[in-house]
């Protein structure tokens, strides 16, 4: 289980699942509670760069749109959007566009850019902690920079949690004390 439980991409196993269908193509616009429940455990939350909103504030948003005749409520198709991102997909400047991603390392995620653009699309890495940091602003700054010096842990945690001050190199050599 522990090995599982560290596994990226992981697999999402529910306990008394049903065969509800989770594939509906255009027989149905809203998203079944079979659906919903697979786009909870891939998505976490809003899938918009950047949105902080959790599962419970999302709806299952289409991508193509639902109004295009490709549009099709399947769970390939869908990702969560909280009311506001979905309302901003479009195809005017100062919208988005959404597209499932089909390859590559997030292969089936919701994927956005500003509409009218030609920009990479952008994946929300908030709701997926550990998982595509690749993603994050930070992670790409340390990926170019490299990793953070260590710091030597403290009895009673890891240094990432407190912080110490560290005598200078200077005071250790005594050249004076270090100032905190």
């Amino acid at each position: 289980m522990r090995l599982a439980a560290e596994a990226v991409p992981h697999l999402a196993v529910f306990r008394h699942h049903t065969s509800e269908l989770l594939y509906q193509g255009r027989a149905a616009r809203f998203a079944s509670k079979a659906q919903r429940l697979a786009l909870f455990a891939r998505d976490r939350g809003c899938t918009a760069p950047g949105c902080d909103r959790p599962f419970a504030q999302t709806q299952a948003h289409h991508a193509p749109d639902w109004i295009t005749p490709a549009g099709r409520t399947d769970i390939d198709a869908l990702g969560a959007a909280c009311g506001r991102h979905n309302r901003a997909v479009g195809t005017n400047r100062g919208q988005w566009e959404t597209t499932i991603l089909t390859d590559g390392p997030d292969a089936g995620r919701m994927a956005w850019r500003p509409a009218t653009t030609d920009q990479p699309w952008r994946l929300n890495p908030i709701h997926h902690a550990g998982q595509a940091r690749h993603l994050h602003p930070r992670e790409r700054h340390r990926q170019e920079s490299g990793p953070p010096p260590e710091r030597p842990s403290e009895p009673g945690g890891p240094a990432s949690y407190r912080f110490r001050a560290q005598p200078s190199e200077n005071a250790a050599k005594g050249f004076g004390a270090a100032s905190a």
